[in-house]
């Protein structure tokens, strides 16, 4: 454990720690337990990528933002080409946004995130979990700052997810892939009314329930279910938004489509 690990400062008679902003161990060469605890006050910045010897990460035991301060939360916490294993848990951070980078790790089966998330978090930008080995259900029900892409492919373990519903105030999810899952088999992604890509190859998918997007989002730029399960008519009607989308099916088993009502203008390349 790392013992007093920052500095202090005094006023008024009041004692307090000083925000750590980054802590960077990255492309080193730490093995086994990497110890947090005592990083109460660590803000901003968490990365261990490239560390291929390290098999756990153990949280700070709480978070103590700076009194008087507004805590700005993690915005980065990069942990990818390691070897982490079993659960990751970050439920210790209530704000966190940004890039959550955890790909690459082949016996990490699960990462649990806060159940008191704070909305005044920054939107995702990235949260990669891909390529390792996730297995049961997912649940991404708090992140209701989900945005930008969402990476959650090659994990064949998987058998499901929870997805939030995203504040208004959020900005569009411009990719969810959740390819090669062999697990999953129904995917219900009609909270996510911020989406406007959608990409889940090569797997025994029989059926989605798709989102109906909220008013002014963009418009619809992909959807991939090349080499799914799914068949019969496959009804997309959800998605009023498809625009210059490319919709890739690639699946001799849809028999046919229910189409949405969409603008005149709108131009999609569909793929069988």
């Amino acid at each position: 454990a790392i013992t007093n690990p920052y500095p202090t400062i005094t006023g008024g008679g009041a004692v307090e720690a000083l925000p750590l902003y980054e802590y960077h161990a990255y492309g080193c060469d730490l093995t086994g337990t990497l110890d947090l605890t005592d990083l109460e006050n660590i803000e901003g910045s968490l990365r261990v990528e490239n560390n291929s010897n390290l098999t756990t990460i153990t949280p700070p035991a709480g978070i103590t933002p700076m009194a008087g301060a507004s805590a700005f939360g993690m915005e980065e916490i990069s942990a990818f080409n390691c070897n982490l294993t079993g659960t990751l848990d970050l439920s210790v951070f209530d704000f966190i946004g940004g890039i959550v980078y955890l790909h690459n790790n082949p016996n990490l089966t699960g990462v649990t995130f806060t159940p008191t998330f704070d909305t005044a978090s920054a939107d995702f930008t990235l949260l990669d979990i891909s390529s390792c080995n996730l297995g049961g259900s997912l649940d991404l029900s708090q992140l209701t700052n989900l945005a930008g892409q969402v990476l959650l492919n090659n994990n064949s373990n998987q058998t499901g997810y929870t997805f939030p519903t995203p504040d208004l105030s959020t900005g569009e999810l411009e990719l969810l892939d959740i390819s090669n899952n062999a697990g999953v088999l129904t995917i219900n992604i009609s909270n996510l009314t911020n989406l406007t890509g959608f990409r889940c190859q090569n797997n025994a998918y029989t059926g989605v329930t798709y989102p109906t997007p909220r008013a002014g989002i963009s418009e619809m730029t992909l959807l991939d279910l090349n080499g799914t399960s799914i068949g019969g008519i496959h009804n997309i009607s959800a998605l009023t938004h498809i625009g210059a989308t490319v919709i890739d099916f690639g699946n001799t088993n849809v028999s046919n489509f229910t189409f949405p009502v969409i603008n005149s203008s709108a131009n999609a390349l569909i793929s069988f």
